[in-house]
């Protein structure tokens, strides 16, 4: 896994996220799973370009986009963020790549934005999430047995949550290993 980069969106970025926000196996496992026209994206796009600090990140393999996470409901007062990432590209997919895009939102909110808790909602039945959320340190705080419903099925989902200094225990174990 050479030549990964990370950037914050820019503009330009309006097709790829039109593409990929009107993708359903990447929206699926999306809060809000509806199609969305190319004016709400390019507002998307503007608001995340305007922001006093980026919240939204893509992940690039070889100068190609493949993913993304975005960060949302930033409280500085709390000092915790919620997370969404995705793997947008389907061949990049079980290689390893969203737990280095992870990691990469993980460092910046604990480190960058100086916060202390990053929290996330993950479907049921999307195990490889769940496997990888589990496997970065996360902690299932709770199920929640309607999470949202997609084409018209319940779908329930978990809330997971990692702190600061689990993270850092984590990098540090891995580190001696």
């Amino acid at each position: 896994m050479s030549d990964i980069s990370y950037r914050t969106i820019e503009i330009e970025d309006v097709s790829i996220f039109y593409q990929w926000f009107n993708d359903p196996a990447i929206t699926a496992n999306f809060y809000n799973s509806l199609p969305m026209n190319r004016t709400k994206v390019e507002d998307f796009v503007q608001m995340e370009c305007v922001c006093e600090y980026p919240l939204t990140f893509i992940q690039s393999v070889q100068k190609q986009p493949i993913g993304f996470f975005q960060l949302h409901d930033v409280s500085f007062i709390h000092r915790k963020v919620e997370v969404t990432l995705a793997i947008a590209s389907e061949q990049h997919r079980g290689q390893g790549y969203g737990k280095l895009l992870l990691d990469w939102a993980l460092h910046y909110s604990f480190y960058q934005l100086n916060l202390e808790q990053v929290y996330l909602y993950v479907y049921k039945n999307n195990l490889p999430a769940v496997r990888l959320y589990r496997s970065m340190g996360f902690t299932q705080e709770g199920e929640i047995r309607v999470l949202k419903y997609h084409l018209g099925q319940p779908m329930s989902g978990y809330r997971m949550s990692l702190f600061r200094d689990e993270y850092a225990s984590l990098k540090l174990s891995l580190q001696e290993k």
